[in-house]
């Protein structure tokens, strides 16, 4: 579909498949694919490099301000170091979603996240929690990916058990429950289901038919 225009918006809870949708997504339209959550674990390494745990600290607001982060290309590089491989650990998730609930370290990044999608001309597939309510809200095409927590836990252990052979199923639901907590009731930009928003569930779905689903809707759309 050469002649279709975005930005694709693309939000979700913790491993609601919205990574997988919006990469498989961009690679189908020839799109810039930005998972914006991995701006978030660029400063979460951050907070776990230099020792700092709360959101508040005027440090870590200098730090932001300060980082240069690029989530294009398949890579996360922070202050020009490629850190791709090293921010998928429990620790640094749990630093970027402290980060996330701090107002002056979001500003900071919806700010980049805006000019990254202006930066294509429409055509990215843009995912992470507020991309559809706060980052680009107009954008054309905007989707809510969902799953129970039970269904996202399994799916996150089969991720974490090459690291950790001995976390438990009980252990990843209880982190996604506090995850999803956190970003649900923080009082900036909230994980939410915007107006107009198209929800989809992905609990019994495989990745090809949410994509498909999704590039149907792109396609009728185009139509209407």
């Amino acid at each position: 579909m050469p002649d279709i225009i975005g930005p694709l918006a693309l939000d979700g809870p913790v491993a609601s498949g919205k990574s997988s949708v919006g990469r498989t997504l961009a690679n189908q339209l020839g799109w810039v694919f930005a998972d914006t959550g991995l701006m978030y674990r660029a400063i979460g390494y951050l907070m776990v490099h230099h020792d700092i745990e709360s959101n508040d600290s005027k440090y870590l607001l200098e730090l932001t301000h300060k980082a240069t982060i690029d989530i294009r290309h398949e890579k996360v590089m922070l202050n020009g170091e490629n850190i791709t491989a090293h921010i998928r650990s429990p620790k640094i998730a749990n630093r970027a979603s402290i980060a996330a609930e701090s107002s002056e370290i979001r500003e900071l990044l919806v700010e980049e996240q805006r000019k990254i999608a202006a930066d294509t001309n429409g055509k990215i597939v843009m995912v992470g929690r507020d991309i559809t309510s706060i980052v680009i809200p107009d954008a054309p095409f905007r989707f809510f990916l969902d799953a129970s927590s039970s269904v996202r836990a399994k799916r996150r252990l089969t991720e974490q058990i090459e690291m950790n052979p001995n976390i438990s199923i009980s252990e990843v639901k209880k982190a996604i429950d506090n995850r999803d907590k956190r970003d649900m009731e923080r009082d900036v930009s909230p994980l939410t289901l915007s107006k107009g928003t198209r929800l989809i569930n992905t609990e019994h779905l495989s990745l090809n038919s949410v994509v498909d689903e999704i590039m149907r809707l792109i396609g009728n759309s185009k139509t209407s």
